[in-house]
């Protein structure tokens, strides 16, 4: 049976294959960095020009019926994979210098056309030198390449069976030198970044939840404040109820397609809490549906939703982290400051690698799927977790351990100096800490300072 492709008018098709040009460039990023009549740097201008440029040719590239069908189903599973491929696939056609629909009509006629097209065009990308001075992009850009390609033509029924090898597939170059946060960098961070900000940063390294819980590519939904059953309003104020507080992340926010829970640190609390009374004192009525996350600073939604988008959302975390700190990447650094301290937290038996693969959204093992991933667990279960989660805040909470030397050394410091008192300088305390109560109260001080004195007595005697 012949198939029948759509007229194609996003693309000139009279231009030729670009087979032999091995290091066309593209003109979508621009790459110089200009200055207006007052010398100001204009990189904001041409970061948004670039933006919108992005926009228009997205638009065009989706103008096409089939591309736009292909695009659509891909998304119904993942906004953000859609998005990747129709941008790796974009770039693809436009180096070769082809629409989406002649490659297609390439496939069908013969596969091995396009099998010697990905593998030249993997030869190049090995070739190609970068803006970090390395040679050839990274092998996972490669495999991306080569998966999106075969997505498209499968749309058309058409398998590329060959093997197309990438050199070192699994391996990172990109990664090898990324540093792994400090807890002193991210109390840093915190303190610097904006309130609502320092919260989001304070969800993914305390929390462990990815950039799309607090807000989904499409920005049409997020977490919400129903999702925080330990929250509550109470005298048009907000409060928590239990520590440590759960977040309910639900199934159209996961990433693994199931519902999950995890906890907040005190530091996330306390962000959370002064976030959402900052939203209220602003005039934004908190109700079961409410974003965590508000699109406006200032709570005055003028948008047509209310949530922040995943790009924006890892976009103001990576401008707060920025210059800063450049060894490790924003948002994936935070989650991997999570993951790293609850592996420390399991060497020393605080909680169990179940319940940290649940935490982080995982779907772990086949134990899993038959526990915590089934629907409502049982309230037993939640409060053992609630029980780990809080064994592992002395380990998670980057602030929680200097609060805790600063409260012992306060205890040490009045230790030694009842140690050091005199009789009668116990006599004046316990006067002092009996003014104003009842008599019943000033009796019992009378006994003890009684004892107290026996004590004494004693005690002088023995050593005479």
């Amino acid at each position: 049976m012949k198939m029948t492709l759509e007229q194609d008018t996003t693309y000139d098709n009279t231009k030729e294959l670009n087979t032999r040009n091995m290091f066309y460039l593209s003109d979508e990023v621009p790459t110089a960095v200009g200055s207006d009549s007052m010398g100001t740097i204009t990189a904001q201008k041409l970061e948004n020009n670039t933006a919108k440029n992005n926009t228009r040719k997205k638009q065009q590239f989706l103008s096409n019926p089939s591309v736009r069908r292909w695009y659509e189903n891909l998304a119904r599973k993942s906004l953000n994979t859609a998005n990747a491929y129709q941008r790796r696939l974009r770039l693809f056609c436009e180096y070769h210098q082809m629409s989406p629909m002649q490659l297609a009509e390439i496939g069908m006629k013969d596969s091995k056309v396009v099998s010697d097209l990905l593998i030249d065009h993997i030869a190049m990308m090995e070739k190609k030198p970068m803006k970090d001075g390395r040679v050839g992009h990274s092998p996972q850009t490669m495999t991306g390449v080569i998966k999106v390609v075969k997505s498209w033509l499968k749309e058309f029924d058409v398998e590329i069976k060959r093997k197309i090898n990438v050199k070192n597939a699994t391996s990172t170059p990109t990664l090898e030198n990324e540093k792994l946060p400090t807890a002193e960098e991210m109390e840093e961070l915190i303190s610097r970044s904006p309130l609502r900000t320092a919260l989001i940063i304070a969800f993914e390294n305390q929390s462990g939840v990815r950039p799309e819980v607090l807000g989904n590519a499409a920005g049409d939904n997020g977490l919400r404040v129903k999702n925080l059953p330990d929250i509550a309003i109470v005298g048009g104020r907000a409060t928590a109820l239990r520590t440590p507080p759960m977040v309910i992340v639900p199934k159209t926010l996961s990433k693994a397609g199931h519902e999950y829970l995890t906890f907040l640190t005190p530091t996330a609390t306390s962000l959370l809490i002064t976030y959402l009374n900052d939203r209220i004192l602003c005039g934004d009525v908190l109700g079961p549906n409410s974003p965590v996350i508000a699109q406006s600073k200032h709570c005055k939604v003028k948008k047509k939703s209310p949530f922040l988008t995943t790009p924006s959302i890892c976009k103001v975390v990576s401008d707060s982290t920025r210059p800063r700190f450049t060894e490790w990447r924003s948002n994936y650094g935070h989650r991997r400051f999570f993951d790293v301290q609850m592996i420390i937290a399991e060497g020393q038996n605080r909680v169990s690698h179940n319940f940290v693969m649940f935490w982080m959204g995982h779907s772990g093992d086949i134990e899993s799927t038959y526990t915590t991933n089934k629907g409502i667990l049982p309230p037993r279960l939640v409060e053992e977790m609630r029980a780990a989660f809080n064994r592992c805040i002395e380990i998670l909470d980057f602030r929680y351990n200097r609060k805790e030397d600063e409260l012992t050394k306060q205890k040490d410091e009045l230790k030694t100096k009842i140690s050091s008192m005199g009789i009668d300088d116990v006599q004046m305390l316990l006067r002092i800490l009996s003014d104003g109560k009842s008599s019943s109260v000033q009796t019992m001080r009378s006994r003890e300072l009684g004892a107290v004195g026996n004590t004494s007595e004693t005690f002088q005697a023995g050593r005479s």
